[in-house]
């Protein structure tokens, strides 16, 4: 796979990378195309961002919220479905019938673990399209 492309090394943790690369898959520092690690000042500038309270009301739209308050999103879902199953299993408990309580219990397990894997994933994406319109900001600086 690696066949035919130029390796070089990275001059923070000494591992091969693609010369090409602008960023070490190992110690995730970027790099700066043949002279080395990008300069303090721009991975200072990069990484420093506006808190919750200034990116909420930043009218000009240019620094995304999505991307702070994603953990407290899927926290706050994973919540509203154990609340939803346990909904369901009193519902079923309350009927009475042992079929009908076993049949719930087996579909709240499951219906539980498919959600939560669908909302993770859901949000994950959301969090790679965040980053990919980060990455191509900070190309368009430099």
């Amino acid at each position: 796979m690696t066949e035919g492309k130029e390796l070089k090394t990275c001059p923070r943790c000494g591992q091969e990378i693609f010369a090409e690369a602008f960023k070490c898959k190992h110690c995730k520092q970027l790099i700066n195309g043949g002279s080395g690690l990008v300069q303090e000042q721009e991975a200072v500038a990069y990484e420093e961002e506006k808190g919750f309270f200034a990116s909420l009301f930043d009218l000009s739209m240019t620094e995304m919220i999505t991307p702070k308050i994603i953990r407290a999103i899927f926290i706050i879902s994973l919540l509203g479905l154990l609340v939803s199953a346990a909904y369901g299993l009193v519902t079923a408990i309350m009927s009475g019938e042992v079929t009908l309580i076993i049949l719930a219990i087996i579909a709240v397990v499951i219906g539980f673990f498919v959600l939560a894997l669908l909302l993770r994933i859901y949000l994950e994406i959301m969090v790679v399209f965040f980053r990919i319109y980060d990455e191509l900001r900070y190309a368009n600086k430099r």
